[in-house]
């Protein structure tokens, strides 16, 4: 399954009506009344929002998507808020299969959904099992190249000399019959 970021938008709203009344606590005052008619008020507040869900293709995640626009709540300190208007504003891919495990799911499962015949399920269990066993020997196959490129750069390492690479020793000449190096006769 890919996994697909949600962008969506919305308000929230509440009717608040102030409690309380006013008060002065200084002394240089006599019979502070609070004549204040207090009203009920509508706030409003646009917000907007991400999440990420796992489907198969984007118009499953936007299904996914709306079904969790239902279940949105927003906290706040005793004041009761209404969500309102909200909608998704786009539903974009950011992941999609990123292991041979989770490919190896995709294609059973869709095979089971499309086929009930037995033997195809064993022809996709054999070669997805092959395909597995291949994928093993060549990541055994790569670890022990690693390895070997490992050893020989020890190896040249080890050969350097003060001067840089050693030579190696140039092979001895095969002797000639009849032919001495030091006589010209």
């Amino acid at each position: 399954m890919a996994t697909y970021r949600v962008n969506a938008t919305g308000q929230i709203r509440t009717t608040i009506e102030p409690e309380g009344s006013l008060r002065c606590d200084s002394g240089e005052v006599e019979n502070f009344c609070d004549d204040t008619s207090y009203d009920y008020h509508e706030v409003e507040q646009d917000i907007a929002f991400t999440f990420e869900v796992k489907a198969r293709s984007e118009d499953e995640a936007s299904d996914r998507a709306s079904e969790v626009l239902d279940e949105i709540a927003f906290d706040s300190y005793g004041v009761e808020w209404e969500i309102d208007n909200v909608e998704i504003d786009s539903v974009e891919k950011i992941g999609g299969i990123e292991s041979l495990t989770e490919a190896l799911t995709v294609l059973r499962d869709f095979v089971s959904e499309q086929s009930e015949d037995e033997d195809v399920q064993e022809a996709l269990d054999y070669v997805l099992g092959h395909l597995n066993d291949l994928t093993a020997s060549n990541l055994r196959f790569s670890e022990e190249i690693a390895e070997l490129r490992s050893e020989m750069a020890a190896l040249r390492q080890a050969s350097q000399t003060p001067f840089g690479p050693a030579e190696p020793e140039a092979p001895a000449e095969p002797e000639q019959p009849g032919f001495s190096p030091g006589y010209h006769g």
